[in-house]
């Protein structure tokens, strides 16, 4: 799959050996200015996708927030979206393999930075690889001329 490493949030992430901590993704999406909406109606895009399904030696619990900060370091951020904490065996949690996607937030209050936090509770994890982006200007599952579906992508 083709990436745009400039709109990547967090690529790769191990989150195995974390506990009790709020990690940083990998990088941040830089806004340029603040007050721009890039949420939807702009067919923008929030993406992650688990590259290595969450294990914890205890019961450790997940909460994934996309924020917006004035800091890239993502310090007293904005939370825009979050899952609340989700415990590592809960039905709802995401395997190897499986995405999730969503529209950007319609807002007027992003910053100039919009990332993504792990905020790891509870016990520590011992396994868990995720990668999440935003997905700018989508068009809804574009057929293109060779015939290839690429919203899946």
């Amino acid at each position: 799959m083709l990436q745009d490493r400039l709109n990547a949030f967090s690529l790769s992430q191990d989150l195995g050996g974390v506990a009790f901590a709020t990690i940083n993704g990998t990088d941040v999406y830089d806004n340029l200015i603040a007050g721009k909406n890039i949420g939807n109606p702009a067919g923008n895009l929030f993406r992650l996708a688990c590259e290595e399904t969450m294990t914890s030696g205890g019961s450790s619990t997940l909460n994934l927030q996309l924020v917006t900060s004035a800091a890239s370091t993502l310090t007293t951020p904005t939370v825009l979206w979050e899952t609340g904490a989700l415990a590592y065996n809960h039905a709802d949690h995401l395997t190897l393999g499986e995405e999730f996607e969503m529209w950007m937030p319609p807002r007027t209050d992003y910053l100039q930075y919009t990332g993504v936090l792990f905020v790891v509770g509870t016990a520590n994890l011992t396994a868990g690889i995720f990668s999440a982006k935003l997905v700018l200007n989508t068009e809804q599952h574009p057929i293109h001329a060779s015939g290839m579906n690429f919203s899946g992508l």
